[in-house]
């Protein structure tokens, strides 16, 4: 019964409903009239923190504020579901872990692409087929605020005060699904196409192993429809999105393409929030596969990627500040 758990979604422009159970929280929005109508409203962390009603909250604000609030609702003992990436750096994520294991709370990075049915079914077969060499990925979506951007607005995706870009926004999917399924790089590299604005509106990200290698193109300037590939030694997966997984095929040198993935739901949102909600009620803080850890090695991976490209935030200086 989803609806026995609260989700409340945090942020400027987002609303959101699990089951019968609407509850929106408009921190400094416009639409925080409207929203009253007929759901509970907050209008501060803190009173959202003390309430009673509350179990659970999906913090969907911009990435440079997912810190400070997951940190102050895990404080008030509320589990939380965090959009990815779940903080700016490593130092933002370790300070909201720490939290977590002092209140007891579950903490997700809300990674929908590892929680469907047919990225575990592509875990299955690559256990059959052996070691990947290479893995050859795309993600480019065209943002929906690239007309506005280009119009000389300057819309919050393409803006490091709020931690994003094409690196994090859609790198993030690239890279979580590389450490699933490889582990850690031994190495990282990205070379960005930076805007003015100070992100890059798009790149290649390159993880390196010990004998295997992932390329991973993304873009939020164009619009791409190349399956993503799993190569090795045996065969190949192939994957229609790093965000859906609707489409795995598998394919031997000389033979036919093979579909291996199940029907998915429409929405695959549904199943990491069934994952949350099933964490909450067993009282377990992590996710078997989206633990703390592959979170941790995920924020490596996009902050060496920015160092490297020297890509800054703002709130990277909020961290040092906090840690000297």
């Amino acid at each position: 019964d989803i609806s026995s758990v609260h989700i409340v979604v945090d942020g400027v422009t987002n609303t959101a409903f699990v089951g019968s159970t609407t509850i929106i929280f408009c921190y400094g929005s416009p639409r925080v009239q409207r929203a009253r109508e007929g759901a509970q409203t907050f209008t501060s962390l803190e009173e959202l923190g003390k309430s009673d009603t509350v179990d659970a909250v999906y913090i969907a604000s911009p990435t440079s504020e997912h810190s400070r609030q997951a940190i102050v609702l895990l404080g008030h003992g509320k589990h939380v579901i965090c959009e990815k990436p779940a903080c700016s750096n490593v130092a933002e994520l370790e300070a909201v872990l720490a939290v977590a294991r002092t209140s007891g709370c579950a903490f997700m990075e809300a990674m929908r692409p590892l929680k469907t049915p047919n990225f575990t079914r592509t875990r299955a077969a690559l256990a059959d087929l052996g070691s990947v060499r290479v893995m050859a990925g795309s993600f480019c979506q065209l943002s929906s605020r690239w007309p506005a951007y280009l119009r000389g607005e300057r819309p919050n995706a393409f803006l490091p005060e709020f931690s994003n870009g094409a690196l994090m926004d859609l790198g993030c999917y690239a890279a979580y699904c590389a450490v699933a399924l490889l582990g850690r790089p031994d190495a990282v590299s990205y070379t960005p196409l930076m805007l003015p604005t100070g992100v890059d509106g798009g790149g290649t990200l390159v993880l390196r192993y010990e004998a295997t290698v992932a390329t991973l193109i993304i873009s939020k300037m164009s619009h791409g429809f190349n399956y993503s590939e799993l190569q090795t030694e045996n065969g190949t997966l192939r994957v229609d999105n790093l965000g859906e997984w609707a489409d795995v095929q598998a394919q031997k040198k000389g033979g036919e393409a093979e579909k291996i993935g199940e029907v998915q739901a429409k929405n695959n949102m549904q199943y990491e929030v069934a994952a949350f909600v099933e964490l909450v009620q067993a009282g377990r803080q992590q996710d078997e596969l989206l633990t703390w850890d592959l979170a941790l090695a995920v924020a490596h991976v996009l902050e060496d990627a920015r160092r490297d490209a020297g890509i800054v935030f703002p709130a990277d200086s909020r961290s040092q500040s906090s840690q000297s």
